[in-house]
């Protein structure tokens, strides 16, 4: 023991050349970097004295996508209220997206107000326990004492509808993404950029079509909601023991 420990000892002159060593790897990196800001002023320089006299990016290589986008959103505008495209599509989709809601809602104000309190707090505490179901409790009353009751319906409803959606859509493709390991290649970019991607760049778009209402709140609410739906099913399944899939 006491030989292996000797073998493994590293001799103290290495420590001096070790840190020998980095510090010649910090001052080349400093180099480095002062080369390259010393090489973008003089560009810079040059740029000014032989270029041309302006720095901004050339007007003629705009490839002017601000005059098709305006005449196609006046388009839609326009078309809006006889286009089969919406008569067929789209504002079936809102109407049932609003008619859906407005169910929703209106069952909640039809419940007498402790029962809100007895439900939410029974369904915190099978789910976490006495400590979350309080919390929950003190919040949801917090919002009665502040004066935001009825927007926190309207809250609580369409985030309840919109999860709802998205596990609807959710784990059917989780179970086929479980199944169908290209599909599951196919999809993971794709859920990586509705999860990454700020909602305002789809917004824009679903507002365009849909309008300004709750619909687009509850689309943008899905796309949020719909990736760890699919995640979360596809790793559940192939977690589960695979002798247990085989004897069902």
């Amino acid at each position: 023991m006491i030989r292996s420990a000797q073998r493994t000892e590293k001799p103290a002159g290495d420590l001096p050349r070790h840190r020998g060593v980095q510090t010649g790897t910090g001052y080349r990196r400093l180099f480095l970097y002062g080369a390259a800001l010393v090489s973008v002023v003089l560009a810079t320089v040059i740029w000014h004295q032989v270029g041309p006299e302006s720095t901004t990016f050339p007007e003629a290589w705009n490839i002017g996508l601000r005059g098709p986008i305006d005449r196609f959103q006046s388009w839609v505008i326009g078309n809006r209220a006889d286009h089969p495209a919406f008569l067929y599509f789209f504002n079936p989709i809102k109407t049932t997206v609003d008619n859906s809601l407005r169910a929703i809602e209106t069952l909640l104000r039809w419940l007498p107000w402790p029962i809100h309190f007895l439900l939410l707090y029974a369904v915190a505490y099978r789910a976490r326990g006495h400590r979350v179901a309080i919390s929950s409790v003190v919040g949801l009353l917090l919002m009665g004492l502040f004066g935001l009751w009825d927007a926190s319906m309207a809250t609580f409803t369409l985030i309840f509808f919109s999860v709802f959606v998205a596990l609807l859509i959710g784990i059917p493709l989780g179970i086929a993404a479980a199944r169908y390991p290209r599909l599951e290649a196919f999809v993971r970019p794709l859920l990586d950029a509705m999860q990454t991607m700020p909602a305002f760049v789809y917004l824009i778009p679903v507002v365009l079509f849909f309008g300004l209402a709750r619909t687009p709140s509850v689309i943008a609410t899905v796309i949020y909601a719909l990736p760890p739906a699919i995640r979360l099913t596809t790793l559940g399944i192939r977690q589960v023991d695979a002798h247990v899939l085989e004897a069902a």
